[in-house]
């Protein structure tokens, strides 16, 4: 027994050792899984974050702003240390993901939602330092994250995550935005903005002048990846966003019916003309943008719809069917225009 005495010393030496050695090397390297990230902190031998910073960069101490990506990566212990993996955020092919950013420069005056200052530097949030460095402004962001498996830090970025808005055939979808310019005066709807992608492109709509309030533009039947939480119907219910969705039936006007068209928005119409000028190019007034800018004229129009769907903003026009009127064989049948000149003239 004492003979063996050395040997078992020598293996509690060794097994000490071994446990010694797997401490370190499991506080000097961490290994990161492959659908998820590590977040650190510093813990010692740093300058302390500005006040109102939630997250800290450039040897700063608190928790740190870089993420760990999957793989393995040595970690200064005891300085620093890694408090949490968290799974990758994933966003379906029927989702987006809206991003409201904890920490960054504050929002401007009169704005609800952030610019995206950072814009393609933070690689769709994924580079936190990248979006403190360059600007990035705290609050709900314009900018959304497409289908996909993303590296999000959950302490600076806060997501949620959104259905896309479906349209169903027969319908019309009306947009309402919650931010932009100013209508301009006498205006009831935002005018039309290019490249906006049928407002799937939040941070164009806003940079290219959209206005807030009702749009003259519609969405038609097909799914959307638009900046708002839900898709309602038209008792103005829904989840907050940049968007707000309204779901109206299309304008059907069966056989043997006709539409009459009265604009509620346009120019004013020509005194003392009971029925506006009429305009082309506005595709039986399913095109707004081309009626408004051709110089459409609010009040009873002189077009009429002939039977058929139409896709129309209800918001900016009101139809009213009517039966179509049928002269019988041996009858006459007696116009009187309420529009034209005076007989007596």
């Amino acid at each position: 027994m004492e003979n063996n005495l050395p040997l078992i010393l020598l293996g509690v030496i060794v097994l000490i050792g071994l446990v010694l050695v797997w401490y370190i090397v499991t506080r000097f390297l961490v290994n990161i899984g492959a659908k998820e990230v590590g977040i650190k902190e510093r813990r010692y031998f740093g300058r302390r974050m500005p006040q109102g910073r939630v997250v800290a960069t450039d040897g700063e101490v608190g928790l740190q702003a870089d993420i760990l990506k999957p793989g393995l990566h040595f970690v200064m212990y005891p300085v620093e240390r890694v408090v949490q993996k968290v799974p990758l955020i994933e966003i379906g092919a029927d989702e987006l993901g809206i991003i409201e950013a904890i920490d960054g420069e504050p929002m401007p005056m009169g704005s609800i939602f952030a610019p995206d200052r950072a814009q393609n530097a933070h690689n769709n949030f994924q580079d936190p330092i990248a979006f403190i460095k360059q600007g990035g402004v705290k609050g709900i962001q314009l900018r959304t994250l497409p289908p996909g498996k993303w590296a999000i830090h959950p302490y600076l970025f806060r997501v949620s995550i959104a259905p896309s808005t479906v349209i169903p055939p027969g319908n019309v979808g009306v947009v309402t935005a919650a931010d932009g310019a100013p209508l301009d005066p006498g205006r009831l709807h935002g005018h039309a903005i290019q490249n906006h992608k049928n407002f799937q492109d939040a941070e164009a709509f806003i940079y290219n002048g959209g206005q807030k309030g009702p749009q003259v533009e519609i969405l038609t039947p097909g799914t959307y990846r638009i900046h708002t939480g839900s898709l309602s119907a038209d008792d103005g219910t829904g989840q907050a966003g940049l968007f707000h969705i309204r779901l109206f039936e299309a304008t059907v006007i069966s056989e043997n019916q006709i539409g009459l068209v009265a604009a509620l928005g346009g120019a004013p119409p020509d005194p003392p003309d009971y029925v506006a000028t009429p305009v082309s190019g506005h595709d039986n007034f399913q095109d707004s943008n081309a009626f408004i800018p051709a110089g459409g004229q609010r009040g009873p129009q002189k077009d009429i719809l002939l039977p058929g769907t139409y896709y129309i903003n209800p918001l900016l026009f009101k139809i009213i069917p009517e039966s179509a009127k049928e002269v019988k064989p041996g009858e006459v049948a007696v116009i009187v225009s309420n529009v034209g000149k005076d007989p007596s003239e």
